[in-house]
């Protein structure tokens, strides 16, 4: 019985260490990832079509000439803290509520972001907006967590 509990406290020891040791080598992809500037991998523009990929350069130099309409599709308290300025609130689970024909213009180029990361909100307004007709539809994929961490123009309660 001895033994059982020995192997089992070599086994935790040696567990704790595979992820500790993982989690430090890999620490600045991890953290990279959270603050958004990892796009993730498994996106594919094939699977959006019509939907055109830009960076945080593209979208900040359109954002500075005007030249864009900005769609937060982070939730309404995120929205209210901090966004993009300029940019309306529009979470894909209340499209269906806030959406109304004229709120978006279809001659300009419209932005989409969600938080960055793993989200997909961005992708899905996108393509609920290419449904009904838009043809100027941008993601930015790193999204809010890569737009901060470029530190980039931000307006909002905070």
């Amino acid at each position: 019985m001895k033994n059982w509990a020995k192997v089992g406290c070599e086994a935790l020891v040696i567990i704790f260490l595979a992820v500790a040791s993982g989690t430090l080598l890999n620490l600045p992809l991890i953290r990279d990832f959270y603050q958004g500037k990892l796009p993730p991998q498994f996106i594919e523009q094939k699977d959006y079509p019509g939907v055109i990929f830009i960076s945080l350069d593209e979208a900040a130099s359109l954002l500075a000439g005007q030249q864009a309409f900005f769609i937060d599709c982070r939730s309404p308290q995120a929205y209210k803290e901090e966004h993009i300025p300029g940019a309306i609130n529009l979470p894909p689970l209340l499209f269906d509520d806030y959406f109304r024909e004229g709120l978006i213009p279809r001659d300009q180029k419209v932005i989409v972001y969600c938080e960055g990361g793993d989200c997909l909100s961005s992708l899905e307004v996108a393509q609920k907006l290419i449904t009904i007709g838009y043809t100027q539809v941008c993601v930015i994929l790193e999204g809010w967590a890569g737009w901060q961490a470029a530190g980039l123009p931000v307006e909002g309660n905070n």
